[in-house]
């Protein structure tokens, strides 16, 4: 095991059927295959990277000593697909243990068996993702139906500043939660009265604009002048 205290989560350890990574596995680096998988003469397969390093060095394939030097050896579109087919279970079945130090399967993760090639798709929607909690200096991870329950209660919230509700037109006060909330109760009429003014401050200034356009359209067409040819056109 590394230095790492806490090493990512193979592919190997989320393949559903042992049987399928012991046929997908490289002899050479003993890892499951990566694509694009090429083989000897003899059928014989590996990573393209490890048998090309093999092929400069020995020349000859490590199972069967066949030459695999000078362009001998060919991909294996079959084991790519093979390769591609491999059942794997979700990421998210998984939890990284503490104890351990191992990643272990929790019954209450996500039980969705997929393919290599489709995992990464089925990860982007996987309902099973963790949620980093928003509140600043907490690096807390929850299910994304758990966060609700996590931010009313995380101990971090008391830091986060937030704006009063009724807006900066009204109110430019900021405080944390528990602040603005007694801020508010403390001073609620006055932030009604003072919202009550701006709305008919903007009614009025509504108005006016209306008032002023109404002025110059008759000053461009008196009405007078409208009546005399609408009633000309009449005979």
């Amino acid at each position: 095991m590394s230095n790492n205290p806490r090493e990512a989560l193979s592919i190997e350890q989320r393949v559903a059927n042992q049987s399928d990574l012991d046929a997908l596995t490289c002899p050479i680096c003993l890892s499951l295959m990566t694509a694009p998988i090429k083989q000897c003469l003899s059928g014989h397969l590996g990573c393209e990277s490890c048998l090309d390093r093999v092929a400069r060095s020995t020349g000859t394939c490590p199972q069967c000593r066949t030459p695999i030097s000078n362009g001998r050896l060919s991909r294996s579109l079959l084991a790519d697909h093979m390769l591609s087919s491999l059942r794997v279970h979700c990421v998210n079945q998984f939890k990284y243990s503490q104890e351990s130090k191992k990643w272990e399967k929790d019954a209450r993760g996500c039980q969705e068996i997929t393919t290599v090639a489709t995992s990464n798709d089925h990860k982007t929607i996987c309902r099973y993702n963790l949620l980093k909690c928003g509140h600043q200096g907490c690096d807390v991870e929850v299910l994304k139906d758990d966060m609700p329950g996590h931010r009313a209660q995380c101990k971090y919230q008391s830091r986060e500043k937030i704006s009063c509700p009724f807006g900066t037109d009204v109110c430019a006060y900021t405080g944390t939660k528990t602040e603005v909330d007694q801020h508010i109760l403390g001073s609620l009429s006055n932030h009604i009265k003072a919202n009550n003014q701006r709305v008919d401050e903007k009614i009025k200034s509504m108005e006016l604009s209306f008032e002023k356009k109404f002025k110059e359209l008759i000053k461009v067409q008196p009405i007078g002048i409208k009546i005399t040819t609408i009633t000309s056109n009449l005979y």
